[in-house]
């Protein structure tokens, strides 16, 4: 929609400037020797400013215009389409770069699951206390199982070039996994060894919509990869 109105908008902006061109040329010279008659200039801006009007909106015109006034008229509108031609193909140029950013944050989302569900198996395995939480049980999800075993998502990540690295899971990954721990839900997950595929699918879905894309931490990391993040992750699920 935002490209829609920004390419509504250019229109818009290149119409008016195809005006004003009309009502700049067809001006009388006040340097030349011969008279010139202003009420003759504005007829012929009128005409042309007509005829530009009428040929933006596709509608046929019997009226026979001055040569000067078409030929100006004419010119304007080859601006006009030209100009809104290429800024067309600017916002859709960048409105495909947007897509594929989007769906890379998406792939990278993902990836956070995978990476989030490691954390989990190597936390309960390198600690000395029972405090009866056992997060490995993420690991087991089937959800994340099945994401991890799907050849089509690990051929895009690869091709895209797109991973957590060990520097992210020292930096990010480790600190926002001990708010994961937090989450009453999580740990009320973590209660059960076992779980239905709704189980799983409902906590993914709760860590995605209420603990990932609440958490500045991982909201910071996307915002300085993109701008419009604030606004994209909704499309990414949130």
């Amino acid at each position: 929609m935002q490209t829609l109105y920004a390419i509504h908008q250019a229109e818009r902006s290149n119409y008016q400037l195809a005006q004003d061109f009309i009502v700049e040329t067809l001006q009388p010279d006040l340097n030349s020797m011969e008279r010139q008659d202003p009420e003759r200039f504005e007829g012929l801006r009128k005409l042309a400013l007509m005829q530009l009007e009428e040929s933006v909106n596709k509608k046929e015109t019997e009226e026979e215009l001055p040569l000067m006034a078409r030929q100006v008229a004419t010119e304007a509108l080859n601006f006009y389409r030209q100009k809104t031609q290429q800024d067309r193909l600017r916002f859709v140029r960048d409105a495909t770069n947007s897509i594929e950013h989007i769906y890379d944050q998406y792939l990278t989302i993902l990836l956070l699951l995978l990476e989030l569900a490691d954390e989990a198996q190597l936390f309960q395995e390198r600690r000395y206390l029972d405090d009866g939480l056992n997060t490995k049980v993420l690991a087991n999800n089937q959800f994340i199982q099945a994401l991890r075993q799907n050849t089509t998502f690990e051929n895009e990540v690869i091709r895209r070039n797109l991973k957590w690295t060990e520097e992210d899971r020292v930096q990010y990954i480790r600190p926002f996994f001990k708010d994961v721990r937090q989450d009453e839900t999580f740990q009320k997950y973590c209660e059960k060894n076992h779980h239905t595929p709704e189980e799983d699918a409902e906590l993914v879905m709760h860590l995605l919509k209420q603990v990932i894309f609440k958490n500045e931490m991982i909201k910071t990391i996307f915002d300085e990869q993109n701008l419009q993040w604030s606004e994209d992750k909704d499309t990414c699920g949130a």
